[in-house]
Formats: structure tokens, C-alpha cells, sequence
């Protein structure tokens, strides 16, 4: 058996893993191969939804590299540019709104044209495949057989291919990429050029979907379409969430009406969006409401204090402590690791609150968590002692590091709508609760006004939901900053968090209003809040 500090946790971004040859086998043993995997495998699977940290790009990772259950699949990024390129298209007149899921279609089935290889198509005649076989050949010439197809580069085939014999006007000309603003960009006023260019856009989307009708495919082909979350400068959330709203109904449109009408044979093509809770609910989809129940997956790790074992949470840190480390049963691992516990919360349940118990408070309920709450303790253990010890994670080190890892954690989160300096903003309210982890909805209503009032006169960054307070307690609350209590109709008293309440049907739930709040476990350190403050979080 190693020592703690022997161990390696890995890293808390899954992109590191991608196609890894150092951490390939690592990856592979600790990934937790469970019921939402062989959800995502379904052929109506198309919106992978989750909180940061909950595992969407550990997911398409692990299926990216490697082949399972008969199928590969490929991730593709989003970046500023490729929202950039919109806005310019649109500025410069060559496209509407109406005209984004058009060209998120092309675009889609152009990279997912070159995912497929000849050897992935089932022979049944040439003529099933020729239109497709002749399609990927047009794209390999126009980028002399050495095209990687992500979005900016597959951007730049689908306009010149719908500006095709117009002078002066191509990707590279126009400077599309850039980053220009609004104001320095003339738009085409030829109304025959841009006409021709829309006619020319549905003309590439009908022989995109010839190609793809008549195919038979070997093997699953899956793209993995991450990172849309990303924050892009100058961007409204108009503009923002227009391109994000044609990206899903193209991925709709093509799994639903074009993929699943393919003839029926060993594989199936699809595109999966992966996407946070909160955005979600901002795509506009048709019949939303069932799309949610009935084409999408929502990662949730969720536990409670009494069933931990039998979580994949536990199982994951178990895989974790155990890989390349023989010497016991894999669920034995955290018991000997961690072996400590503290006071019960709940006597009445528990004798004891073990370690993980101690873990499980302080965290969202997220693998991404644990590794960053286990890291935390291994540091501050000493390389002499082979397992931790209760006084090593109630250490101030050990405290500080895991609070500020959420205060990280939640900028982060915020970073898609606010700015670092508005989020600096918001950390700024935690300052006028006076050290108290709890508060009344009067007292909030007090230390607000005396916020805002501050805010104002030292300058500081604004932004929408601080122009109301309810609307303030919400982003406290989405952020899982703040917890409000309820009681049972014995009496008994309980908290709610915003990840403990989100459920597929339900993926925004709402703060209560006029109740008691608390601060979460994890944040108090980082924010100067009162820790030997009677303020429990029990289970519901």
C-alpha cells in the first residue's frame, strides 16, 4: 500500500485527459461506467446537461478515447472565434437570425462528414455512398487533403463554397475571424450578392442531407459538441444566446429528422450538445419541456449522508485511491485513507459522522469536488504519516485551500454573464452579514441596502441582478452560496440547495423567499464567516 502522498488524483479538468498517453490507462480505471453512460449511448440522447464539474466533458472524454460498444466518437470545442464569425456575418447583412441553424447545420454535418472513413461504410452498391464519397473529396481538395474540420476552418469551406464565383468577397477577405466591432464593418449593400448567397447556403444544406439519407454505417459515430459556455468579449446575451439557440435546433433537426431516418444497420450517427444547467433552459427548443425528458441526460451525483456507500461518488474516490496501488478490497480504500470522524449532526441517524461524511458537507456533490477536497488533505499531511488525520483537514491550510477551490469554482461559473471584476462584486455582499453563516430574510433585506449602497459609492462593477434583491438572493442561491432552510410538518428543520433541488423536469429551481439562509460549509473560511456557528446541514 502507498502512502497518501504517494498517490496521484489526477487532474479536476477532464480535457487533460484527451487522447493521453500518460494518463490513458488512469483515466480509464477511475471513470465510473454507469447507468447516465449508457444513457448517453442511446440513440435519442442529444443534450448531455450538467453543472461545472459534474463530468459532461469526462463523459465524451472517455468516449473519444476509447471505442465503446461499437462506437467512436470525437470532441468539438467551441471558441470565441466562432461566435465572433457570426456576429460579423450578420453585421456585414449575410446572415439573420433565421439563418443560423442553416449554417450550424452545414457546418455539423461537414465535421461529422469527416469523422467518417470509407471503411465505416457498410458496402451496398456504389451509388448509397457515392454523393457522400463525392461530398468529403470536394472538402479534402479545398483544403489540399490536410483539413483539421473544427468550427472556424469548416466556417470558412461553407462560405466560400456560398460565395462561389463573387470577386473579392471570401472568408480571408472580409477578415471574418477577427475581432472586428460593429462599427468598423460596412455592410454589403448588394442585394443580388446576398441572395445568392443564401440560395446558395439551403442549396449545401440539401446536398449535405442527400449525402447523409442513404448511407449505412458500421460503427457509432458520435460528436461531442463542449465548451459552449465560453465568454465572449463584446458579445450581448442577445447575440450570445442566438448563436447557442440555431447550434441546438441544427442538433435537433439533424439527430431527429436526418440521422434516425438513415436505413437501419449496425451503427448510428449523432450529435451531442453538452450544456449547463442554466443555459439550457435559454435554448428555446420546441416542445422543450419533453426534449428534456425525453433526449436528455442530466449527470447528478447526489448522495445523502446515510447511502454514501452505495453512490458513485464513493465509487469514484475508491477508484481513485486504488488504481495502481494493490493491497485490498476497492471499497476499502477511503476507510483506510480517512480513517477519522467527528460528532454526529444527527444522533437520532448516526453515531458518528465519518470522513467522507465530513467530505461530502463541504462539497456540491461533484467528482471535481472530491479530487480538489482529497488533494487539499494529501498536502497538508506529512509525507511521514501514511493516511490522513482529522487534524490535518480541520487544519487552516487545509480549510483555506478547499474555500478558496469554490470561490474559484464559483467565479468560474459566473465567468459565461459576469465579468472577474462583477464577481468580485458579488463576494463583496458576504462582508456585511458580520460574520454570522446565517441570516433572516430582514436581515438580508438589510445587509443588501447597505451593499448596494457601498457598491455605489466605491465604483464598483454592476450588473443585472443586483438591481434587485430577490434577484440577487437568486444568483447567491444558483451559485450554491447560500442555502435556504424549510421545515417539515413535525417541525423539523432542513436545508435546500440549488443542486439538491435541480432534477430533469426542473433544471433552474427557485430560492424561497422570506425564510433563513446559510452559508455553505466550503465558502467560510474563504469569506471570514463565523465556523464554530451552530449551523448544520442535514439531510432532507
Amino acid at each position: 500500500m502507498k502512502k497518501l502522498c504517494e498517490l496521484d488524483f489526477g487532474y479536476g479538468d477532464a480535457t487533460n485527459y484527451r487522447k493521453s498517453r500518460k494518463y490513458s490507462e488512469f483515466f480509464s480505471r477511475v471513470f465510473v461506467k454507469d447507468e447516465k453512460l449508457d444513457q448517453i449511448m442511446r440513440e435519442d440522447s442529444y443534450f448531455l446537461i450538467g453543472d461545472k464539474g459534474t463530468g459532461k466533458t469526462a463523459y465524451a472524454v472517455f468516449l473519444e478515447n476509447y471505442e465503446y460498444k461499437n462506437t467512436q466518437s470525437k470532441i468539438v470545442n467551441l471558441e470565441s472565434t466562432d461566435y465572433r464569425i457570426f456576429l460579423n456575418l450578420r453585421n456585414l447583412g449575410f446572415l439573420q437570425l433565421s439563418n443560423y441553424t442553416r449554417v450550424w447545420k452545414i457546418i455539423l454535418l461537414m465535421i461529422m462528414a469527416k469523422f467518417i472513413n470509407k471503411q465505416d461504410i457498410s458496402a451496398f452498391g456504389p451509388r448509397r455512398s457515392a454523393q457522400f464519397e463525392e461530398l468529403a473529396k470536394s472538402i479534402d481538395n479545398y483544403y489540399n487533403n490536410a483539413f483539421v474540420p473544427e468550427i472556424s476552418t469548416s466556417f470558412r469551406y461553407v462560405f466560400d463554397e456560398a460565395c462561389s464565383g463573387e470577386s473579392n468577397i471570401s472568408f480571408n477577405s472580409l477578415n471574418l475571424g477577427s475581432n472586428l466591432k460593429a462599427t468598423t464593418i460596412k455592410k454589403i449593400s448588394d442585394e443580388e450578392v446576398l441572395t445568392k448567397f443564401q440560395n446558395n447556403l439551403l442549396g449545401m444544406e440539401r446536398k449535405f442531407c442527400d449525402a447523409f439519407s442513404r448511407l449505412k454505417i458500421k460503427k457509432n459515430k458520435f460528436l461531442f459538441i463542449d465548451s459552449i459556455d465560453i465568454r465572449v468579449d463584446d458579445f450581448s446575451d442577445q447575440e450570445y444566446y442566438a448563436c447557442i439557440q440555431g447550434l441546438a435546433t441544427a442538433i435537433w433537426e439533424i439527430n431527429n429528422s436526418l440521422f434516425r431516418s438513415m436505413p437501419n444497420t449496425d451503427g448510428f450517427l449523432k450529435i451531442v450538445l453538452t450544456i449547463r444547467t442554466d443555459i439550457f433552459p435559454m435554448l428555446n427548443l420546441h416542445n422543450q419541456a419533453n426534449k428534456i425528458r425525453d433526449n436528455s441526460v442530466l449527470l447528478d451525483w447526489r448522495t445523502t449522508y446515510e447511502n454514501y456507500r452505495e453512490s458513485a461518488l464513493f465509487k469514484f474516490c475508491n477508484n481513485l485511491l486504488s488504481y495502481n496501488n494493490d493491497g485490498m478490497n476497492i471499497e476499502d480504500y477511503w476507510d483506510f485513507y480517512f480513517p477519522w470522524h467527528t460528532e454526529s449532526t444527527n444522533h437520532q441517524k448516526r453515531d458518528k459522522d465519518d470522513s467522507f461524511i465530513n467530505c461530502l458537507r463541504l462539497s456540491l456533490c461533484r467528482p471535481r469536488d472530491f479530487i480538489s477536497i482529497m488533494k487539499a488533505i494529501q498536502k497538508n499531511t506529512p509525507k511521514s504519516s501514511d493516511v490522513s488525520t482529522l487534524d490535518g483537514f480541520n487544519s487552516n491550510s487545509t480549510q483555506n485551500e478547499i474555500s478558496n477551490y469554490y470561490i474559484d469554482e464559483a467565479r468560474d461559473w459566473c465567468l459565461h454573464s459576469i465579468s472577474s471584476e462583477g464577481f468580485e462584486t458579488v463576494i463583496f455582499f458576504f462582508q456585511f452579514l458580520n460574520g454570522k453563516p446565517r441570516f433572516t430574510y430582514a436581515e438580508f433585506e438589510k445587509f443588501f441596502k447597505e451593499y448596494t449602497n457601498q457598491v455605489s459609492e466605491k465604483n464598483m462593477e454592476l450588473f443585472d441582478e443586483i438591481l434587485e434583491q430577490d434577484d440577487f438572493l437568486q444568483l447567491l442561491f444558483n451559485l450554491n452560496m447560500i442555502c435556504y432552510y424549510d421545515t417539515t410538518s413535525d417541525g423539523k428543520e432542513f436545508f435546500r440547495f440549488c443542486y439538491r433541488e435541480r432534477e430533469i423536469y426542473q433544471l433552474d429551481p427557485k430560492v424561497k423567499i422570506g425564510v433563513s439562509y446559510g452559508v455553505h460549509y466550503s465558502l467560510l473560511k474563504a469569506l471570514n464567516l463565523g465556523r464554530n456557528f451552530q449551523h448544520h446541514f442535514e439531510d432532507d
